[in-house]
């Protein structure tokens, strides 16, 4: 749905006009030079069509063959997490490293690091900035700094990634990785790992 369409026809005759009629009589015309006809249109829903042909000298094709379009909906993006790619504890630098993959048939446009603090309600966002945009397929390397939370040990976060898709016919689509919890270790934890 949404894709612009050029499709292009070769008669084995000049042609003087040529038409993509389409099931509900609407007619699509097309540009022709000599024996090419091309024929511009947008993908709305599904049809089925037939090419009406006139060359030169005034003889129609008969019996054209009906073909059909499948006007297939946008997907959300598919996301994953692949590393750490499970549930870990927060290290002393405070600093996890993310490998993110991404794909979408329109292309992810952005992504978002959503986080909760034990059992709090809100989804806290950060931006995650990509290397490049609108990739159908995106690899993705961020490390999510959080030194600057007022962590306590034995905090968890429970994260997950959300990337969105450069869909400007219906909006854009979001997607979301599966979660994964991120542990600050216990004070006693912590003591056992130094002594």
């Amino acid at each position: 749905v949404g894709t612009n369409v050029v499709l292009t026809a070769e008669s084995t005759r000049p042609l003087a006009s040529a038409a993509l009629i389409l099931e509900d009589g609407s007619r699509v015309e097309a540009t022709t030079l000599g024996d090419i006809a091309e024929f511009a249109f947008t993908i709305g829903t599904d049809h089925r069509f037939h090419l009406a042909l006139t060359d030169t000298a005034g003889i129609a094709n008969a019996d054209p063959v009906l073909h059909r379009i499948l006007a297939i909906a946008d997907r959300p993006p598919e996301v994953a997490i692949r590393r750490p790619g499970q549930d870990s504890e927060l290290g002393k630098d405070m600093r996890v490293p993310l490998l993110i993959e991404a794909l979408d048939d329109y292309g992810v446009a952005h992504a978002e690091l959503r986080y909760v603090v034990n059992d709090e309600s809100a989804f806290v966002k950060v931006p995650v900035a990509l290397d490049s945009a609108l990739e159908l397929q995106l690899t993705q390397t961020y490390t999510w700094d959080l030194s600057t939370l007022d962590l306590l040990p034995g905090d968890r976060l429970s994260y997950r990634v959300r990337v969105f898709d450069a869909d400007v016919i219906t909006g854009p689509n979001a997607g979301e990785s599966r979660p994964y919890t991120l542990r600050f270790p216990s004070l006693y934890e912590i003591q056992q790992a130094v002594g």
